[in-house]
């Protein structure tokens, strides 16, 4: 088996070349490479045969000039390159529902759910719509780790009817692997109610 080294001299003297190169395996016996020009070696020769037990090599003139060097082989580690994927992110649809009509103080209750626990306190923007197109508008939180979150919209009519609800804004938008999506809008005599903590 062999090795692939790349050889360089950083200098040579005029009358040097062309080179022999052995090696410290057979203790500089037998060249492993003959002939190799002196331009090649000082732009950076690669033998691919160098024996495998070698860490030193000779480079051994056999013009005019007949001296040598010794270069020992630095062995560099291969570059290993971890790559990381992470999973997409997991998209957390936020629902929200609120009563269909008002209560006798013009009160209208509103709640937001995620279809899973949030990894972070989310505030979810919405505005409560009359058949009158008056509008009432809140903020309804979910806290982190929970799915569900409550309201009271104020200052409707007593008992007037809603004619749409729509989630304005979601914040923030995204944290950690989760990113908020709205999601259905609906009005209802009965929502279902939070979970009581």
């Amino acid at each position: 088996m062999a090795q692939t080294v790349l050889i360089t001299l950083t200098t040579a003297g005029l009358d040097t070349g062309p080179f022999n190169l052995y090696s410290d395996a057979d203790g500089y016996v037998t060249p492993f490479e003959i002939g190799v020009s002196k331009a090649a070696l000082v732009a950076g020769y690669t033998s691919v045969v160098v024996p495998d037990a070698a860490t030193i090599i000779r480079v051994v003139s056999t013009g005019v000039c007949t001296n040598f060097i010794d270069l020992s082989i630095i062995v560099v580690p291969p570059t290993t390159t971890t790559t990381t994927t992470l999973p997409p992110p997991e998209v957390v649809e936020i629902d929200a529902c609120a009563n269909v009509q008002a209560d006798s103080s013009g009160d209208v209750v509103a709640y937001a759910y995620s279809s899973v626990p949030v990894d972070t306190t989310i505030t979810v923007d919405v505005t409560w719509t009359a058949s009158d197109l008056s509008t009432i508008s809140g903020t309804i939180t979910i806290l982190v780790g929970e799915t569900c979150g409550t309201v009271t919209l104020t200052g409707a009519d007593p008992n007037e009817g809603g004619a749409s609800l729509e989630i304005t804004s979601i914040a923030p938008g995204s944290f950690g692997s989760q990113t908020y999506v709205e999601g259905v809008e609906t009005l209802s005599a009965s929502c279902t109610t939070c979970p009581i903590p």
